[in-house]
């Protein structure tokens, strides 16, 4: 699979012919197979079936494909999707940014033979939110792609179709975030309650909610709460509760550093999204997680770091 790597205004690239002819001619004789179509009516207006039981060994041959082109670990799971967009169907500009356990990265795979610009259904990649640019129209040309890793500014939409619009959807998973990982995230917050922060905590908390936004308090008492169960004193809870809004602990001891940013991990994923970069960040940040206490806290809340791409 030859690609070209677009850098603006995201990271994405285009293939012009994706896969094997073979494996595309079996993938357009599905959209005629009994499959249950479910109707989708929101910001993405199409009819989807999952497909997955039938990729066989393509499903391997695409995983390290993918691999190599988006540059980051993939999981063994690979799902597929069938999805058909009749006239007036389309999707408006949106960010497919991965929440915990979703996918992280995806290869759209066209099925339109001779398409026009007039038969609408083309794959828009925009700079922003409100599609005030444009730096990709892609006609939906048979066995052409478009692959990206799901990041939350990786804008996109589909233009209005006239003529009916088949594509295959390709899911791939990051290894930090696979379905396992949802199971240890609820573990981690299970009976989790801000009342059980220590008293420590009650000016600092106070004046913060009297100074900054919800969804910043909201995130350092979460942090200070994780912490808190793993067994951190509460002067280390104040800094983490400070370090979460302006950004700088002020205990320099290198477990407690490991511990703060593992915390932030953890909440992020609960609060926000699975973020790759970040994930490299922290893999770069706490290359050995030697001390006892959070290699216990890893098993626990997150698969050992260490372990993982």
């Amino acid at each position: 699979m030859d690609a070209v790597h677009h850098i603006r205004p995201y990271q994405f690239f285009t293939v012009a012919e994706a896969l094997p002819p073979d494996a595309c001619e079996r993938l357009a004789e599905s959209f005629y197979r009994p499959h249950h179509w479910e109707r989708y009516d929101s910001f993405y207006r199409c009819h989807m079936a999952n497909i997955t039981d039938e990729l066989g060994p393509l499903a391997g041959w695409l995983r390290a494909h993918m691999g190599r082109l988006t540059g980051i670990p993939l999981s063994d799971r690979v799902e597929a999707t069938a999805q058909r967009m009749g006239s007036g169907d389309g999707a408006t500009v949106h960010s497919d940014r991965p929440l915990v356990g979703f996918e992280v990265a995806r290869l759209v795979v066209q099925l339109n033979r001779d398409p026009t610009v007039a038969d609408g259904g083309l794959f828009l990649v925009h700079g922003d939110a409100g599609a005030q640019t444009v730096h990709l129209e892609r006609l939906p040309k048979w066995n052409s792609a478009v692959g990206f890793v799901m990041r939350p500014g990786s804008w996109h939409s589909v233009t209005p179709v006239v003529r009916e619009r088949r594509t295959v959807v390709f899911n791939f998973w990051h290894p930090a975030n696979d379905q396992p990982v949802v199971a240890w995230v609820a573990q981690a917050f299970a009976g989790m309650s801000f009342a059980d922060l220590p008293a420590a905590l009650d000016a600092h908390t106070a004046e913060a909610e009297a100074r900054w936004p919800e969804d910043d308090t909201l995130r350092a008492s979460t942090v200070a709460w994780v912490l808190h169960r793993w067994g951190y004193p509460p002067a280390l809870l104040v800094d983490a509760y400070g370090a979460s809004l302006a950004g700088e602990l002020q205990t320099p001891d290198p477990e407690w550093i490991a511990a703060f940013r593992l915390a932030t991990w953890v909440v992020r994923l609960r609060l926000e999204d699975f973020d790759v970069d970040g994930w490299a960040l922290l893999k770069r940040a706490v290359p050995n997680v030697r001390w006892p206490r959070l290699v216990e806290v890893a098993r626990v809340c997150l698969p050992p770091i260490t372990d993982l791409p």
